[in-house]
């Protein structure tokens, strides 16, 4: 294939990709609001939001640096040595970033008062390292130029988030919500 029609169809991939995580994120909302109720929605939204600044902190550019490396490196036994390092340190920093939720959660849920935000945050706190492990092999994918197996995997996961997040949430806010004493 030329290098002319692989970079029309790798783009081709990616923007698919792209399009299915923007419809993903516009069906998902409405669908945790129903799950979780509105009330339930500001406190879910609010625990997401400090993950994502805790994971700021963590992330440490390692998707961007591996795609680069990956794409310039000829030796193929060096591209693996350099893929498995990489992806152990991404999952090692989002450990690191689950520490550190983990260890504001309970800041966060004296400073803001929102009942059970600290149980949410414990919660959520667990998803750096599974998401930064799937975006460094997603950079890994894009570095090696495999752009239909990363638009895949990217819509794939995506997808899957779509399906698990609402349910996730679902039992997160149960573990928000003190029982009744009429249950």
């Amino acid at each position: 294939m030329r290098e002319r029609d692989r970079v029309f169809w790798g783009t081709g991939y990616a923007v698919i990709a792209t399009i299915v995580s923007l419809i993903a994120g516009i069906l998902l909302r409405p669908l945790i609001v129903w799950f979780i109720g509105i009330g339930e929605y500001g406190a879910f939204a609010l625990a997401l939001a400090i993950l994502g600044i805790a994971t700021l902190a963590t992330d440490l550019g390692l998707g961007g640096a591996l795609t680069k490396f990956v794409a310039e490196e000829r030796d193929e036994e060096r591209r693996r040595e350099l893929i498995s390092s990489a992806i152990i340190a991404a999952v090692l920093s989002g450990f690191v970033a689950t520490l550190v939720v983990l260890e504001i959660s309970p800041v966060v849920g004296a400073t803001f008062r929102i009942q059970g935000i600290a149980s949410l945050l414990a919660v959520f706190a667990w998803m750096p390292p599974f998401s930064f492990g799937a975006n460094s092999c997603l950079a890994a994918l894009s570095g090696l130029r495999r752009m239909r197996r990363y638009g895949f995997g990217s819509a794939a996961i995506n997808g899957s988030d779509s399906l698990l997040l609402p349910g996730y949430s679902s039992w997160a806010a149960r573990l928000r919500t003190p029982p009744s004493p009429w249950s």
